[in-house]
């Protein structure tokens, strides 16, 4: 199990194996805090920061001001394989901790004296530490510099400015400390039942939220089934992943503990596939959390999961359906297990005696769903339609009646909601087989009053029972009343606060203003809970959770919100956002780039996935790239709590192949050999292809920055910074910044086009940079809101196309971005209210769709868009539907969307790739069914569905089984794929011949005519989706889930080296060895044409080498002849400068700024 650790190394750390004394220190401050799971701040000097991370099973993130440390610390991270895994180095000091505020449950300090003992840092703790527990162990340890007196310590302490802190001094034989804990967050409420308390009325009485909302953090798992359990207390969430249905196969049954403020897993424990759902099954206090399994209650230790006690509260043979928890006294609800006996019993246990205090039996079944306690009053209905009160605390029967109300309504579950509500007063029922509530007094029963049943999901305040709408009830006299009107739920309840009402789709609405206060679901939006756990406000937070059905939502999992903070508002202030590397943003002649290269993600800004390069006839192995450490790796479709690692997809631009992954490492193979060239160390994930374009390679990273590096050596030239502070989050397992970089960086007519957020109503950022420098030519601040009262607007949620001069920015379930390159305009490819109308008809018909990643820009006049989401694991296949579904749309001459969209792809979740002759498409949501068809047919096609049907262009077309057979040009091939691309004699294909979890995948190349094939390769391991990059040789490069990457070509005698060589510099010895493969060593050198630069020589050998005596730059073409005689040639470039650029003062350029970057 992986905690999360964020490590501050204030004075500067060397990310290397911890040394003894190290490592004492560090298990010494761990012992101290009594803390050992969760998140995790440190700040000192030395080895500390890797000494946690070697001693233990964290998640650690290290923070470092210093550029030349903060570089030396990522490259060893990067050596060592830790790096983005179990290991982050931030940008940041104990001063100005790269993260949000309320996050860590563990802070540690070492190296404090008396001239550190400063307000910035004691802002700074009192800023980052988690309420309810939060520690905090700050000091002097004897082996540091410096002094530090006990009263200054204590006097420090005292003035924390964080409420509700408390601390003690602790002087040993270690050093000097402060042991501070953080208390609850004032204002803030748990949410220890399944409906907040055991009334069963969803209202948090928590005052610490307040709108607007802020991102806090995204967790897995992505997908649950509708009716799990959810509850929060004491800074933790418990959560029970148990039911059964629409389970994802194979996914584990779990009791997990998290931190409700970072999101992090404390602790796991197994559950039975029988556990339960949606019931009143688990009790969270502080300390404690209970749950019912089978015939016995667990206590957990809340901080560590340990088994506290366990107990039958019930009599033998009784399962228990429900539980509730007030003081010392757990209450449970169960019934007989053996078969044809309902039987049913009620008990209250005292939890500190361990003894069953009272148990009142009941012939018949009692429903779980309408039991609720409040006011010294236990009350239950049951099967034969009596509902009853216990006095709680002598277990009497105070009343049991006869519901005589009509009987008709759904019988959906039994066990979907909470079908009653309570007070010390009366008790109300709205069960679904009921069309009616009935409102029963305490006192003695009788009905108080009833009505017809408007809703599934009520709420009791301020002395009104209320529903979705604007008609409430009197909760006495049941007098009808008209309310400020609010909805928004699908099929979940509703939750509320002091604040605001809740809906299962995201909706908040002010209680008193009817005024919408947040939209982060909305029918359409970023976030929905499950159907039986709705959203709900605790602990400060705002808590959203995993669903599983086809609603089609963005941010899918756990989501946690926090209220918008002044830091919040600063990071939105522009500003100096670019750095420079020390050897300026020139670079040497740049790389040649056209129609044969993949110098982009999908190929080019069209993310058409075809090049013009022909593939070989015949191919092998040519080489396999291995990284210093493999990703790790999940079987498909099941389900994970842990960070998903694999690359992402390759670019290839003369002779050198370029990507990212999980790691946040950059690195550039040579597409000759598949050796590493070299690699640079970014601060976040690399979710997107690389752009190679002008000598330069550009990188989007998920620390919140945008990277370029020269392309042959790798020297650092600039990055720009997306928000003005990094405020990093988790999102999905990985620490990001809050407007992370993570759809990549198109570069354009000499800009670098790139979008930063992850939530709308967060904002949403889109730059265009100046290429070259980094400087920013246009931004745009406010496509996350463009509609201020729908609180609606664009998230940051995959690829950027161009046509037509303007570039379309995917945006999600909202209208996508237009920016024209010409005049800076931004603008909307359809208006939010007829975005709206489109997705409710697709609802209508069935088929709502998320939009996914992918755009792509088929001729001049065509777009796609569509495909997997941005934030999806490698293994997920199951909810290919929730993700997939192309459409197709036109577009105009003045760059407008023509509609109604064209669905003629069914569930597919892997983009088409084309060219001006063909396309391919894979039809089917279980990534099979590879069909090709005529472009020209194909656009011709759509064109007459949008003219046929403009006078309806809200209404998606639907033409799944309509599609001409005019268009088909072979296929359909049934073949389980992850990725095809388009070269130009043949398609190749990654595809598995078993079972996607356990089959033996392989590459193979169709003939375009008929789709034969032309030749089939092994792979050593599963494929990335769109992981395949065809060179312009030919050379068909794959990208394996576990890191490695593999590439399949002519074996025949090529010159590996890429065409521009590295600088040489005047006066200065130089050495460059040509490399060629393939053919019948041994090789021999010559030169073909052109010249060198005077001093410098072509040897026999293919070392190029000399001393430079002028600047110039040349262009010289070298001839290889292998022992058979056969030869090859290529023409290089090489710039000699008035000063050498070695390999120290790149080193140097990597270390002037925050990142850190390896030459191998």
């Amino acid at each position: 199990m992986k905690h999360l650790i964020i490590v501050t190394l204030a004075l500067g750390a060397a990310v290397c194996c911890a040394d003894s004394a190290t490592d004492a220190l560090a298990a010494h401050l761990l012992s101290l805090s009594g803390v050992s799971n969760g998140l995790c701040v440190v700040g000192t000097a030395g080895d500390l920061a890797p000494a946690i991370a070697q001693r233990s099973a964290c998640l650690v993130v290290g923070h470092e001001s210093d550029p030349a440390q903060l570089a030396a610390a990522r490259a060893a991270a990067e050596t060592a394989g830790t790096l983005g895994r179990n290991l982050y180095i931030a940008q940041g000091s104990a001063t100005n901790m790269a993260l949000a505020e309320d996050y860590a449950n563990l802070l540690l300090i070492s190296d404090l004296t008396d001239s550190r003992l400063d307000m910035d840092v004691r802002g700074e703790v009192a800023r980052v530490l988690a309420p309810y527990g939060g520690k905090a162990v700050v000091g002097h340890a004897v082996s540091a510099p410096g002094a530090l007196g006990e009263a200054a310590l204590s006097n420090w302490a005292a003035q924390l400015p964080a409420a509700n802190c408390s601390f003690a001094i602790v002087s040993d034989a270690v050093g000097l400390w402060a042991v501070i804990t953080r208390g609850a967050l004032p204002g803030g409420d748990d949410w220890g039942h399944w409906y907040h308390e055991p009334d069963n009325n969803p209202m948090s009485r928590d005052t610490a939220l307040s709108a607007p909302f802020f991102a806090k953090w995204f967790g897995k798992r992505y997908q649950e089934t509708p009716f799990e359990i959810h509850v929060c207390a004491g800074g933790r969430l418990f959560s029970a992943n148990a039911g059964t249905d629409r389970r994802p196969g194979g996914e584990p049954y779990e009791l997990v503990a998290r931190s409700a403020q970072n999101g992090s897993v404390l602790w796991k424990r197994p559950l039975s596939a029988g556990f339960g759902e949606q019931s009143s099954l688990m009790v969270a206090t502080a300390s404690r959390l209970y749950a019912a399994v089978f015939t016995n209650v667990v206590c957990f230790d809340a901080a560590y999961g340990t088994t506290v006690a366990q107990f039958s509260p019930l009599s033998q043979q009784m399962r228990v359906l429900w539980i509730a928890v007030e003081g010392d006294t757990l209450y449970a609800l169960g019934r007989v297990v053996q078969a044809g006996n309902t039987n049913s019993e009620i008990a209250a246990y005292n939890t500190v005696a361990s003894t069953t205090v009272w148990r009142y039996s009941y012939a018949g079944f009692i429903d779980p769903r309408m039991t609720a306690m409040a006011g010294g009053n236990l009350y239950f209905y049951t099967g034969s339609r009596q509902a009853g009160c216990l006095r709680t605390a002598s277990g009497a029967l105070g009343w049991l009646v006869q519901d005589t109300s009509p009987l008709s309504g759904s019988t959906w579950s039994l066990v979907n909601y909470a079908s009653s509500i309570c007070t010390s007063n009366a008790f109300y029922v709205f069960p679904k087989e009921n069309s009616r509530v009935v409102a029963y007094a305490a006192t003695d029963g009788h009905v108080l009053w009833q009505t017809n049943r408007f809703s599934d999901w009520w709420l009791l305040v301020d002395g009104k029972l209320r529903t979705q709408g604007s008609l409430a009830f009197d909760a006495t006299s049941g007098a009808q009343s008209t309310v400020p009107s609010f909805s928004g739920s699908i099929c979940g309840h509703y939750s509320g606060s002091p604040e605001a009402f809740y809906s299962q789709s995201g909706r908040a609405f002010d209680r008193t203003k009817n005024v919408r206060v947040l939209t982060i679901g909305d029918n359409n939006g970023m976030v929905k809970s499950g159907c039986g756990s709705g959203n709900y406000v605790a602990d400060g937070l705002f808590l959203s959770f995993p669903h599983s059905c086809w609603c089609t939502y963005e941010a899918r999992g756990y989501v946690a919100q926090c209220p918008e903070t002044n830091a919040a508002a600063v990071m939105r202030e522009q500003g100096p956002r670019v750095e420079v590397g020390a050897g300026g943003t020139g670079v040497g002649t740049p790389l040649p780039v056209d129609n044969l290269d993949w110098w982009t993600y999908r190929a080019n800004n069209a993310r058409s996935g075809s090049t013009a390069a022909t593939v070989p006839a015949a191919v092998h192995l040519l080489w396999q790239y291995t990284p210093p450490v493999l990703y790790k790796t999940f079987p498909t479709d099941i389900g994970s709590d842990d960070a998903d690692e694999a690359p992402c997809p390759a670019a290839a631009a003369g002779g050198i192949v370029a990507f990212g992954g999980s790691d946040g490492i950059v690195r550039c193979i040579n597409a000759g050999t598949g050796s590493q060239m070299w690699s640079y160390a970014t601060g976040g994930r690399i979710m997107a292809a690389p752009t190679i374009r002008h000598g330069r390679v550009y990188v989007g990273s998920a620390d919140g920055h945008a990277y370029c590096f020269e392309a042959v050596t790798g020297r650092f030239l600039w990055r720009f910074r997306s928000a003005a502070m990094a405020r990093s989050i988790m999102v999905y397992g990985h620490l990001m910044g809050s407007w992370p970089v993570n759809g990549g960086i198109t570069v354009h007519d000499g800009l670098a086009y790139f979008s930063a957020g992850v939530l709308d109503h967060n904002d949403v950022f889109a730059f265009a940079l100046d290429a070259v420098n980094g400087t920013p030519a246009r931004q745009w601040l406010d496509i996350g809101n463009w509609n201020t009262v729908q609180h609606r607007g664009a998230a940051s949620y995959g690829h950027m196309a161009v046509v037509g001069g303007r570039v379309w920015m995917r945006g999600g379930n909202a209208p996508m971005p237009i920016f024209d390159c010409a005049t800076g305009i931004a603008t909307q490819h359809i208006s939010l209210t007829e975005w709206l109308r489109a997705y409710d008809a697709q609802r209508r018909f069935g088929y709502a769709t998320n939009r996914g990643k992918d755009i792509g820009v088929i001729g001049d006049r065509h777009l796609v868009y569509g495909g997997r989401l941005l934030y999806i694991d490698q293994s997920d296949r199951s909810m290919v539907w929730q993700g997939g579904r192309f459409c197709f749309i036109g577009v105009d001459a003045q760059g407008k969307a023509r509609f109604p969209e064209v669905h003629c792809m069914d569930n597919s979740a892997i983009p088409p790739v084309w060219d001006g002759a063909q396309c391919i498409v894979a039809r089917s949501g279980n990534y099979n069914n590879l069909e090709c068809w005529s472009t020209a047919s194909l656009t011709s096609f759509i064109d007459s569905v949008i003219e046929a049907n403009k006078s309806n262009p809200s209404t998606p077309y639907y033409a799944y089984t309509n599609v001409p057979a005019s268009v088909r040009i072979w296929g359909p091939q049934s073949r389980q794929m992850n990725a095809v691309a388009l070269a130009g004699n043949a398609v190749i294909v990654a595809y598995t011949k078993g079972a996607p979890s356990y089959g033996n995948w392989y590459v193979t190349a169709l003939d375009r005519a008929n789709g034969g094939a032309l030749w089939e390769y092994q792979l050593p391991a599963e494929p990335i989706f769109d992981g395949i990059t065809i060179d312009r040789n030919g050379t068909v490069i794959v990208m394996l889930r576990n890191g490695r990457v593999a590439a399949y070509g002519n074996l025949a005698l090529r010159i590996a080296t890429p065409s521009v060589l590295p600088p040489a510099g005047v006066g200065t010895q130089y050495s460059m060895a040509l490399q060629a493969v393939g053919g019948a060593a041994p090789y021999t050198w010559s030169l073909q044409g052109g010249s060198l630069p005077n001093g410098l020589d072509l040897g026999s050998n293919g070392v190029v080498s000399g001393i430079p005596v002028t600047m110039q730059s040349n262009t010289f073409t070298a001839r290889v002849t292998d022992a058979v005689l056969a030869d090859a040639a290529q023409t290089f470039m090489i710039d000699v400068t008035p000063e050498p650029v070695q390999f120290a003062a790149w080193v140097l350029a990597a270390l002037t700024l925050v990142t850190a970057r390896k030459r191998m």
